[in-house]
């Protein structure tokens, strides 16, 4: 991460995660806690206890209100869910890049992964004989992200798509993702109405 955007980081995180000093202690900065934040993925909390010599609770601590407040800062600025009208700007553009009309995404799931989590059993092992969380995300016509979910177990099949929110979303009335309603296909002159739609390979249950 360059200097900019640690900095840009920085700002947009810091307000959620500043801590006033008190008569006992001086609070850990903002800066060091984004430091304990992305410097303890990957790595046991002992590495970076003894890097910046914290205890593994205050590191353990830090990293968990890190996280979430990096989601809920970053969240509403490149990751929300696309509204109506944004849908309707991606399918226009696979139309033009293409030719599919109403066609508002690809979907696919990913296998990251990770180490056995303690008393986990065989909840994270997969088909691929490793233990794994499930990263499943939908991309418009430019390989740009627009949906993404992540942390269901390993074991589950096509990309984790039957356990995850997005297959909620899509079948809860009201349309929890905002898809535009049915539409006639661009190509069509005459016809009934054809629903948007996103396409994943066999694995997906239709």
């Amino acid at each position: 991460m360059s200097r900019e955007s640690f900095c840009e980081l920085e700002g947009l995180v810091g307000p959620l995660i500043s801590k006033k000093d008190t008569n006992y202690r001086d609070a850990v900065v903002i800066s060091e806690r984004l430091l304990i934040r992305y410097l303890a993925t990957g790595s046991k909390y002992t590495d970076s206890s003894s890097y910046f010599l914290r205890c593994d609770s205050t590191i353990s601590r830090i990293a968990a209100e890190t996280t979430a407040a990096t989601w809920k800062a970053l969240h509403p600025l490149y990751m929300k869910v696309p509204s109506t009208e944004d849908w309707l700007q991606i399918s226009n553009r696979f139309y033009e890049l293409w030719n599919l009309p109403n066609f508002v995404g690809a979907i696919d799931g990913k296998h990251v992964r990770i180490q056995k989590l303690p008393k986990s059993g065989s909840t994270n092992y997969n088909y691929k004989e490793y233990h794994s969380v499930v990263l499943m995300a939908a991309c418009d016509a430019d390989a740009r992200f627009t949906v993404i979910e992540v942390g269901h177990a390993g074991r589950n099949s096509g990309g984790g798509f039957k356990a995850s929110r997005i297959r909620r979303w899509l079948q809860r009335k009201g349309n929890g993702l905002h898809l535009p309603s049915d539409q006639q296909l661009a190509n069509e002159e005459s016809g009934g109405m054809f629903p948007f739609y996103f396409v994943a390979d066999e694995v997906f249950p239709i």
